[in-house]
């Protein structure tokens, strides 16, 4: 099993992302980080991407990811506090030196799909249009 790979830490969030979030949930955002997990093909060894894994709910207080994905949801600011580790995530992928090795993998909650505000589709964040997106 390959080791994940660490990079700079992840960017403050952006100020079009903080119109989403109340202030708590912006502080827990900031003092999160990722991890970048390669996703390799097992017949030739080649990288074609990695997957974001999320690091340090434990210290917000949270006994899994899910717990502080599901007080996300509790809160009505899933879709938000998503697309926000999204952007963060791409944006640190796209500062480390792995960016030429394949695409991003972040699966986004399927509970965000019905979620109030409507938010941008996580499919519109992608290194591609890391230039355009406000995050």
């Amino acid at each position: 099993m390959t080791s994940p790979i660490q990079s700079p830490g992840p960017s403050p969030l952006h100020p079009p992302c903080r119109a989403y979030l109340p202030p708590i949930w912006i502080e827990r955002i900031e003092l999160l980080d990722f991890a970048f997990q390669p996703i390799v093909n097992i017949h030739s060894g080649s990288c074609f991407g990695v997957e974001a894994l999320l690091r340090g709910v434990d210290r917000l207080g949270f006994s899994s990811i899910q717990a502080f994905f599901d007080a996300a949801h509790a809160d009505g600011v899933l879709a938000a506090v998503s697309l926000a580790l999204r952007a963060r995530a791409v944006a640190k992928f796209a500062r480390s030196r792995r960016v030429a090795t394949g695409r991003d993998a972040c699966p986004p909650d399927r509970r965000r799909v019905s979620a109030r505000p409507a938010m941008p589709s996580p499919g519109d964040l992608s290194l591609d249009s890391l230039g355009r997106w406000p995050c």
